[in-house]
């Protein structure tokens, strides 16, 4: 039995890191700007997105939550959407600035540091619906870009943004109004993290006092 749960929980960890790992390349990916580059980064995120569904799902049936996973697949996911994002941002041809990206990014930091300082306190932060939600905003989104990155490099010989916008038309600020969102809805739920952050400090300091 203890074999069995060692295998699965190995098996469903192992996804986790495969978001990790296969991060670096889908910006790399991205950054070659081609046919094969483009779809193979799709893929490769694609099946990273499928993974964290995968193991969430496969830790809950089998019983097989663990605390590393608990701050494991939080930080896999974060790899995944910020090497992606910043592969799009770096893609002249969309035309997404880059602070975009360094907002995000600071969102991220903000929370995966004040996250083991609440857990410290005794005020556990659970995941709030609106993280959810970000979460699978970012992916539906960035899926989105990627698909179109696609047809870019498929239909236009040299990607540039005058290139991109005589044969898309004002359908090439897709990718801008969709990381837009992704911003949005990204640092409000950040913001939301903080608040809870601060209640739970206040009320801890009021229940020593």
């Amino acid at each position: 039995m203890q074999k069995q749960y060692s295998f699965r929980f190995l098996i469903i960890n192992s996804f986790t890191v495969f978001r990790i790992v296969i991060s670096p390349f889908v910006f790399l990916l991205l950054l070659n700007v081609s046919v094969f580059g483009s779809v193979l980064a799709f893929l490769l995120f694609l099946l990273g997105t499928l993974t964290d569904a995968l193991d969430g799902a496969l830790a809950r049936k089998y019983g097989v939550e663990s605390k590393l996973g608990f701050v494991l697949d939080p930080i896999a996911d974060k790899f995944l959407v910020l090497f992606t994002l910043l592969g799009i941002i770096l893609l002249d041809y969309f035309l997404v600035p880059f602070y975009f990206f360094l907002l995000i990014l600071l969102r991220d930091v903000v929370v995966t540091l004040l996250k083991p300082i609440s857990d410290k306190k005794g005020f556990p932060i659970p995941t709030t619906f609106l993280a959810k939600l970000k979460t699978t905003i970012q992916f539906v989104g960035i899926v989105m870009i990627l698909v179109y990155n696609i047809f870019v490099n498929v239909f236009v010989k040299e990607p540039s943004f005058n290139n991109v916008i005589g044969f898309f038309g004002n359908f090439s600020y897709m990718p801008y109004y969709v990381c837009l969102v992704l911003l949005i809805v990204t640092v409000v739920s950040g913001m939301e993290y903080v608040v809870l952050f601060v209640k739970g400090f206040v009320n801890s300091k009021k229940g020593k006092i």
